[in-house]
């Protein structure tokens, strides 16, 4: 379960908190925060913003509202990104919108603003998830963990 892979990543060989948020240990929730972030920004980048920019949208104060209300139904609520039933991702994500939708907001709109170094390129979830402090000291999300830790393991017993 997560909480093995938690220990796997080695997570779990921090001190156990007795603090919880939403029900997330805090020495877990850095790690569901990170998980959120990159999943809210792999999902906007392919569903959303590959299209505006195609379609040149630019950002204004109408689009900046249009924003609020995509990141709403499409992040903690939506089950192609996070699994309804596990209070753990939920938790996550609902901290990094409150913590981080104003970076997220100014990512998107970097990459919609022509004068902008960053004008109609992708936001690259791992990047941007580093860069906006979401994943701190170099955090991975669980699936990139997973994946690192399935990788070295198939490599260790071919």
């Amino acid at each position: 379960g997560l909480l093995a892979a938690a220990a796997a990543a080695g997570l779990a060989s921090q001190p156990v908190a007795a603090e919880t948020i939403g029900g997330v240990p805090d020495n877990i929730l850095p790690l569901m925060v990170c998980t959120a972030c990159e999943r809210v920004v792999d999902y906007l980048n392919k569903h959303f913003l590959s299209g505006w920019i195609q379609a040149e949208q630019k950002w204004t104060k109408k689009f900046k509202g249009h924003l609020k209300g995509v990141v709403s139904d499409h992040s903690c609520a939506n089950p192609d990104v996070f699994p309804g039933n596990n209070e753990m991702y939920r938790t996550g994500c609902v901290v990094f919108t409150k913590r981080h939708y104003k970076q997220l907001e100014r990512g998107v709109a970097q990459r919609l603003s022509s004068k902008s170094e960053m004008y109609q390129e992708d936001l690259v979830p791992e990047e941007f998830c580093q860069e906006i402090h979401a994943c701190p000291n170099k955090l991975r999300s669980l699936e990139t963990q997973l994946h690192e830790t399935q990788r070295k393991h198939e490599h260790e017993n071919p």
